[in-house]
């Protein structure tokens, strides 16, 4: 048996987080998957949040394993419960370690620097998040950012995360009981200002910006091939921001269907939504679908 915490387990992690799993499993609520997870690395994931794996601080491949247990495996292995958030704090350091060391920028991958930077979305200090949107325009990409700006938005409001408060034994003010009623319904704090669409991966921007930041932006995250110069259906400047679709389509992001502000979009829709990063998936499932952390949580958390 491989021994806890040996090199050989830092690379599995890495493996089921990035090969094996599905983008889609990390930030929804799945009983199933918690399962998974917790079956397999569970006593690895309570070994890091006992302040365990110290070597594995010491090499970039294995710290990002680290911050991926302490961080995305907590919130499967004890959802809605306060150790979910028990790793949160030396995540956070070791991230900010990692990028005064370079690990950060010298990753090639970008999905593995999102997940490095997401212990800094998910802290609930305001300068940390608001530090971090910078970071995620530059090692990660628009969309992941906008999520970190909601994130603020809500510190900025209530101070904390108030989906937070039932697992961390907090008492909810008004303002926020009527928040997380909302959140739960879909409401309108969770509504496109523009198309008032509320789908699983509908980019939504924050009606306390009152500015769209993703959805209803008008610009596309991808630049489109030659198909566009030959015909093919460009960006709607109206609607949701679609995303090029390799067939040579632009497709809305709501499962390829464009909102009612998006005539001009294509309608032959793939299978299922298309690039979608990881961090826009956590933030915008509604919490009995997403994991609570925008994944574990309903956030990142």
């Amino acid at each position: 048996m491989t021994p806890v915490g040996s090199a050989c387990q830092a690379e599995a992690v890495l493996q089921f987080w990035f090969e094996t799993c599905k983008p889609r499993q990390w930030f929804r609520r799945s009983l199933s998957f918690d399962a998974r997870v917790r079956d397999r690395f569970g006593e690895l994931t309570a070994e890091a949040t006992g302040g365990g794996l110290r070597s594995w601080e010491a090499q970039p491949r294995r710290a990002l394993a680290l911050v991926l247990l302490l961080d995305q495996f907590s919130r499967q292995v004890w959802r809605d419960q306060a150790r979910a958030f028990s790793g949160d704090a030396r995540a956070l350091a070791l991230s900010q370690r990692a990028l005064e060391l370079g690990w950060i920028a010298a990753e090639p991958e970008r999905v593995r620097r999102q997940f490095w930077l997401m212990p800094h979305v998910h802290s609930e200090s305001l300068p940390v998040v608001e530090a971090s949107i910078p970071l995620l325009e530059r090692y990660s990409d628009a969309a992941t950012a906008a999520v970190a700006r909601r994130h603020a938005d809500w510190l900025r409001r209530f101070g904390r995360y108030p989906h937070r408060n039932a697992a961390l034994g907090r008492l909810s003010t008004e303002e926020e009981e009527q928040w997380l009623l909302q959140r739960s319904a879909g409401g309108d704090a969770f509504r496109c200002d523009r198309c008032r669409g509320t789908g699983p991966i509908h980019y939504r921007a924050s009606p306390l910006r009152k500015k769209s930041s993703g959805c209803c932006s008008g610009a596309p995250e991808a630049t489109p091939s030659a198909a566009t110069a030959a015909g093919a259906p460009g960006p709607s400047t109206t609607g949701c921001a679609p995303r090029w679709n390799p067939n040579g389509n632009w497709f809305a992001r709501s499962a390829g269907r464009p909102c009612a502000n998006s005539p001009g979009i294509a309608t032959a829709a793939p299978a299922r939504p298309i690039a979608v990063s990881a961090a826009e998936r956590s933030d915008l499932l509604p919490p009995e679908r997403s994991v609570v952390m925008v994944g574990g949580i309903a956030e990142p958390p």
